[in-house]
C-alpha cells in the first residue's frame, strides 16, 4: 500500500480508537442490546468475523457487553485496522476492490447496518457521537477504496506500456529505391566515370527548345510524330531530354560531356513497351573530330557494363532530324515470358487484357547479319527478342550552330535511351506498365 493509503488507516485506527472511547461509556440495561449490536458491526468491519475468528469475537463482544473497558477489546483495538490492511492488500484486481467496496459501503454493507444500528441509541448525545464517527469511518474507508483503486489503474497502463525485453524484436519494413531509380542511377555512374556531367532541365519546356532548335521547325514533317502534351501554342511537357543538348551548348564553350536524366511524355498507346511517361536519359559529347567510332565504342562499353560482355547489341540504321547519320541500337535478351511477368506484376486482370501479341519494338525477327550467331535460337523453341533501347547518332550540324557553337571546328555525338526498357532487360520482363502499378509484391522480388 502507498505511503498516503498508509497515513488513512492511521486515520481509521484513531476513528476506531475513538469508538471504543464512546463505547466505554456505561449504560443502562437496556441500551446494552443496541451496543453489543453495534459492537458486532464494528467487528464486521474490521473483518473479525471471519470463521476462524469467530470464537474470539463472541468473547469479545460478551465482554464489551458486560464491560466495554475490558483488557481483551483494549488490546485487539490498539491495531483494530491488521485484518482490513491485508484484504486490501491482497486485492489485485480493481473487481476485488469493488467487492471490498460493496461489503463495506455498500447498501448492504457493514458501514451502512452501523449507521442504522446507530439509531437504535436512545440516549441523543451518544447517538450523535455514534453518528459522526460511524460517518467519518465510512468516509475514510472510502478514501481507501479510491486510492487501491487508482492504484490498480495506475499499474495496469504501465504494464501496457512496459517493454519486455525477453521478447523477440519488432521487425522493421525498411524502404527501397524503385527499380527504376536503380538502373537510372547505374547508368548515370557509369557516363560519370566515363567523364559526362550530369545536368537536370525543366519538364515544362518550350516549343522552341523542344523541337525549332533541334532541327524540328513548324514545318517539319518530324513535328506530325510528336502527337505531344501542349498547354498552349508554344509551352508543353517535353517529349525528350534532348532539350538540355540546346540549353547546355548555350551557356557552355566545348568540350562538353553531359548526361540528362528525366521524365518525358508522349501521347503514345499504351502497351507492352509504350506509356504516355517515361524516363530517359541523354548524353551529349561535344569537342573537336569527334566521330562515330568514339560514340559507337562507348555505347559498346556501356551496354557491356549493363548486361555483361555477352550481351547481343544490333546497330540499325535509322532517322532523327538533330542527328546524321543516326542509329538505334537494340539488346537481344531471353523473356520470361508474357505469363511470368503477369505472375510477377501479381496482376491477373494484366494477363487477360495485355496486348503482348503486338509487341511494339519487340519483335521475334531473326537476327541481322550485324548480330548473327548459333545462340540465337535457344533450345526449347524460345527465340531470341529484341528491343530497341537506344537512339544516336553524330549531331546534325544544324544543331550546333543553333546553339551558337561553329560546326566546321566542332563535332558531336548524342544519344537517348529508355530507362524502362533497360530495366525490362535486366529483370527479363516483357511488359513496361508493370514498373508503374505499385505493385510491392512484384517490387520485392526484384534484386
Amino acid at each position: 500500500m502507498s505511503a498516503v493509503t498508509d497515513k488513512v488507516f492511521e486515520r481509521l485506527a484513531e476513528i476506531i480508537q475513538e469508538l471504543v472511547a464512546i463505547l466505554s461509556i456505561p449504560a443502562t440495561k437496556t441500551a446494552a442490546a443496541t451496543k453489543s449490536a453495534y459492537v458486532t458491526a464494528v467487528m464486521s468491519v474490521l473483518g473479525m468475523t471471519t470463521p476462524e475468528k469467530e470464537l474470539q469475537a463472541q468473547n469479545i463482544r460478551s465482554k464489551i457487553t458486560a464491560e466495554p473497558t475490558h483488557a481483551l477489546f483494549l488490546e485487539y483495538s490498539k491495531n483494530p485496522t491488521t485484518t482490513l490492511k491485508s484484504r486490501f492488500a491482497a486485492a489485485a484486481t480493481t473487481a476485488t476492490v469493488d467487492a471490498l467496496r460493496n461489503e463495506l459501503i455498500g447498501r448492504k454493507g457493514h458501514v451502512t447496518a452501523l449507521l442504522h444500528t446507530v439509531g437504535q441509541f436512545s440516549d441523543h448525545v451518544l447517538r450523535k457521537r455514534l453518528g459522526q464517527v460511524t460517518n467519518q469511518l465510512k468516509k475514510t474507508l472510502q478514501e481507501i477504496i479510491d486510492a487501491k483503486r487508482a492504484s490498480l489503474t495506475k499499474e495496469s497502463k504501465s504494464l501496457r506500456k512496459k517493454i519486455d525485453v525477453t521478447l523477440p524484436g519488432y521487425r522493421h519494413e525498411l524502404g527501397t529505391t524503385h527499380p527504376l531509380t536503380r538502373v537510372s542511377n547505374e547508368i548515370l555512374q557509369f557516363f560519370n566515370r566515363c567523364g559526362f556531367v550530369t545536368v537536370r532541365g525543366p519538364e515544362l519546356e518550350s516549343d522552341y527548345y523542344n523541337f525549332e532548335a533541334l532541327n524540328m521547325p513548324a514545318h517539319h514533317p518530324a513535328r506530325a510524330t510528336q502527337d505531344s502534351f501542349y498547354l498552349n501554342p508554344k509551352t508543353l511537357l517535353r517529349t525528350q531530354t534532348s532539350n538540355m543538348q540546346i540549353r547546355v551548348a548555350e551557356t557552355t564553350q566545348p568540350p562538353i560531356a553531359i548526361v540528362s536524366p528525366g521524365r518525358v511524355y508522349r501521347r503514345d498507346t499504351i502497351d507492352a513497351t509504350h506509356s504516355y511517361t517515361f524516363h530517359q536519359i541523354e548524353g551529349m559529347y561535344i569537342d573537336r573530330h569527334v566521330s562515330f567510332s568514339e560514340l559507337k565504342g562507348i555505347l559498346i562499353a556501356f551496354c557491356h557494363h549493363m548486361f555483361g560482355t555477352g550481351i547481343k547489341i544490333r546497330f540499325r540504321p535509322d532517322y532523327f532530324p538533330f542527328t546524321e547519320p543516326s542509329c538505334e541500337i537494340s539488346i537481344g535478351f531471353q523473356l520470361k515470358g508474357k505469363q511470368e511477368a503477369t505472375k510477377k506484376s501479381g496482376s491477373a486482370q494484366a494477363t487477360e487484357n495485355s496486348p503482348q501479341s503486338k509487341n511494339h519494338q519487340l519483335d521475334d525477327q531473326q537476327p541481322t547479319q550485324h548480330s548473327d550467331h548459333p545462340s540465337d535460337h535457344q533450345s526449347h523453341h524460345q527465340p531470341i527478342k529484341w528491343l530497341e533501347v537506344l537512339g544516336a547518332g553524330l549531331m546534325n550540324p544544324i544543331v550546333l550552330e543553333n546553339s551558337g557553337i561553329d560546326p566546321k571546328q566542332y563535332s558531336g555525338f548524342a544519344f537517348g535511351m529508355g530507362v524502362e526498357r533497360f530495366a525490362m532487360i535486366k529483370h527479363a520482363i516483357d511488359d513496361i506498365r508493370v514498373f508503374h502499378e505499385n505493385d510491392v509484391n512484384f517490387l520485392n522480388q526484384l534484386p
